[in-house]
């Protein structure tokens, strides 16, 4: 069921508004919403805003920075030994590596 008025023109405090002046294009309606709203979420998550809808990323947002820092402080943990033996293999190659360019 659509409801809705076939106006001519509307008037408000003196000026007359053509039919044109109200009419909405509703796929760029719907576009512009969506975009709010993905920026909306956006912005929630970069300033940490806890809701039932933002709850879930920001956890995992917080467990992958909280893993960065303990695999760049060299903690060993158990969730964090393999990757941080990794970095220090890749550590030791990148010296060996160097090492070998300068001696020749």
């Amino acid at each position: 069921m659509e409801i809705g008025l076939d106006l001519i023109c509307a008037y408000e405090k003196g000026i007359i508004y053509p039919r044109t002046v109200l009419d909405i294009d509703e796929t760029k309606f719907m576009q512009d919403l969506m975009g709010a709203s993905s920026e909306a979420f956006n912005l929630a998550i970069e300033i940490t805003h806890i809701t039932k809808d933002t709850v879930e990323t920001l956890l995992g947002k917080a467990h992958r920075e909280a893993k960065a820092v303990g695999i760049e402080g060299n903690i060993m943990e158990p969730e964090l030994v393999e990757e941080v033996l990794a970095k220090a293999q890749r550590q030791a190659q990148a010296v060996a590596t160097e090492g070998n360019l300068e001696t020749h």
